[in-house]
């Protein structure tokens, strides 16, 4: 039997541990640790037990395909791995780890849409307020506007909470959305730069 104390001081250690790892596996994709030690990182991770609000990790068991698929510049590997890292406000791991990735020069958004409940984080809006020399985390509202164009978003999907989903699953539309069909889209996305009344127009949806 365990008592609090000792499952708090668990998830502590397995904390520095983990963070540990981490280091060690952006150092080897940066050249400067090898396989062995990453993969040594992760089992000392893993030989954690118990814990308060975590348990016991199984890093080692897929440590070295993780290596190889982030080698390889793999989009849902990397995709899981900067979304982890978002979860750090107070460390600049993320952007150390989006240097390295196939993003290091664009605007990263990472959602996870839950059961009712949904979870957006952006560490790069932080980097965009300072650069304007304005605050973050003390009471400020900023409405941050960023051009793009619609082909340009990508979206790479890195997993799902119902079990079973290997891939994103298809929507299932009753009518195909305007978007990829309407023949009319060309002439809203004009309008709209141009500043006209849309309901002036014969758009169909």
């Amino acid at each position: 039997m365990s008592d609090a104390l000792n499952d708090i001081a668990a998830d502590e250690r397995r904390a520095k541990h983990y963070d540990d790892y981490v280091e060690a596996l952006l150092d080897h994709i940066e050249g400067q640790a090898s396989v062995e030690q990453v993969v040594q990182a992760a089992r000392q991770t893993d030989g954690v037990s118990g814990g308060y609000w975590g348990g016991r990790t199984n890093l080692s068991m897929t440590v070295e395909d993780r290596i190889e698929k982030l080698r390889s510049g793999d989009e849902k590997e990397w995709s899981r791995l900067l979304e982890a890292l978002s979860r750090e406000p107070w460390s600049n791991r993320y952007h150390r780890a989006k240097a390295l990735s196939p993003w290091r020069d664009r605007l990263l958004i990472h959602v996870n849409y839950g059961m009712g409940f949904n979870t957006i984080r952006c560490p790069d809006l932080d980097a965009i307020v300072a650069r304007a020399d304005m605050k973050t985390y003390d009471c400020d509202h900023y409405t941050i506007v960023v051009k793009v164009t619609p082909e340009e978003p990508g979206v790479v999907w890195t997993g799902c909470g119902i079990l079973g989903q290997e891939g994103p699953r298809e929507v299932k539309h009753s009518s195909p959305p305007p978007w990829r069909e309407n023949p009319d889209h060309e002439q809203r996305l004009r309008a709209l730069e141009e500043g006209k009344i849309l309901e002036d127009l014969p758009f169909g949806y």
